[in-house]
Formats: C-alpha cells, sequence, structure tokens
C-alpha cells in the first residue's frame, strides 16, 4: 500500500506543476484557448513528462531498498513522511526537467503569431 499511495502522492506533485505551467501559458496566450494550450503542453512536452516517470522509478527503487534492508528511520518517516516526501519529489522533479525542457511556449508564441497574421 505505501507503494500505491507514494505513487498516488508522486502524480499529485507533477500534476500541481503541470496545471500551474497551463496556467500561466494560457495567461500569456488567452486568445488561443484552453484546448489549444492544453492540447500544445501534452504534445510538446512529453519528454519532461517522461523524465519526471525516469525520477518516480527512482524514487520507488529508493523506497523498496530502504523497507528491504530495512533502514531505520524515525517513526513519522513510514507513517506520513515517505508521502510529503514523494509529494515533493514529484513537483521538484517536474519542475526541474521543465526548466531545462520547456518547448510548449515557443510554439504558442509562434501559434499566437500566425492568428495575429490571419486576422490582419
Amino acid at each position: 500500500m505505501i507503494y500505491i499511495l507514494s505513487i498516488a502522492c508522486f502524480l499529485l506533485g507533477v500534476g500541481y506543476h503541470v496545471m500551474q505551467c497551463i496556467m500561466k501559458l494560457r495567461a500569456k496566450f488567452p486568445e488561443l484557448g484552453f484546448k489549444v494550450v492544453f492540447a500544445t503542453f501534452f504534445t510538446q512536452e512529453w519528454d519532461s513528462l517522461l523524465r519526471s516517470l525516469l525520477v518516480m522509478f527512482t524514487f520507488l527503487i529508493y523506497l523498496f531498498i530502504t523497507i528491504n534492508e530495512e533502514v531505520k528511520f524515525p517513526e513519522w518517516y513510514y507513517a506520513w513522511g515517505v508521502y510529503g516526501i514523494a509529494l515533493m519529489a514529484g513537483y521538484a522533479g517536474q519542475r526541474l526537467a521543465y526548466s531545462y525542457l520547456s518547448t510548449a511556449e515557443n510554439i504558442l508564441e509562434k501559434k499566437a503569431e500566425q492568428l495575429k497574421q490571419d486576422d490582419q
């Protein structure tokens, strides 16, 4: 059960950052609409999302090793700490991957320019 909840917390962390990025892009390109921004984000940022999955698998391997090798941590770590760490690792991992690989913004800028040219 600890693995399932850790995965859920990790994915929540990734989701928080993804939605934060989408909301920033929507504010920057209001003329494109939610559907275009959302679709462009997921078609262009698949590489950063894959890197987040690698971070998740690394975290799960770490968790597996600490449990199987019976590494002694404070009691709070297995009670609730591991879930907070998974949440933060998901958010931070996605944020780091996005900062290096962000391509969606460039594509949206081109789409916005195309819309402006079409309107003229």
